[in-house]
């Protein structure tokens, strides 16, 4: 596909998942957020083990949807990794540079209390909400 959802949520619904497993699957790899909706829903609920009506799940599709989940589970916690990864190595080079406990953005030192809970921490507790919007 050529589209660009990396950062967007994809919504499918309907009634059955069994015509529609493959984008489910296409929209794995191109979309951040996926919102299953409409009684296919009930398809992804089985397969994490809970309760549904018969008429309102497909139960040879459970497999296939249990199998999606974990795939998009996995890589959601290979990406949280990685980026923690990479703000460990970035608060060692500061480290090596000398500018560990001070922002990146600022300059102004990061409080001690703040460090301890995040110790990649790279900005104040104030510019940090600031970036995100908060």
């Amino acid at each position: 596909m050529d589209l660009e959802l990396k950062g967007k949520v994809a919504i499918v619904g309907g009634a059955k998942i069994s015509d529609k497993i493959d984008l489910v699957q296409n929209f794995l790899n191109i979309a951040s957020i996926i919102l299953i909706g409409g009684a296919m829903a009930y398809t992804f609920f089985r397969a994490l083990g809970l309760e549904t009506s018969d008429d309102l799940s497909t139960t040879d599709l459970a497999d296939s949807a249990s199998d999606l989940y974990q795939q998009e589970f996995d890589e959601s916690r290979l990406e949280q990794l990685r980026e923690q990864l990479a703000a460990l190595e970035r608060a060692e080079q500061r480290l090596a540079d000398g500018q560990y406990g001070r922002s990146v953005e600022s300059g102004e030192p990061i409080p001690d209390a703040r460090l301890e809970i995040l110790p990649t921490a790279e900005r104040t507790e104030a510019e940090q909400a600031r970036l995100e919007g908060r």
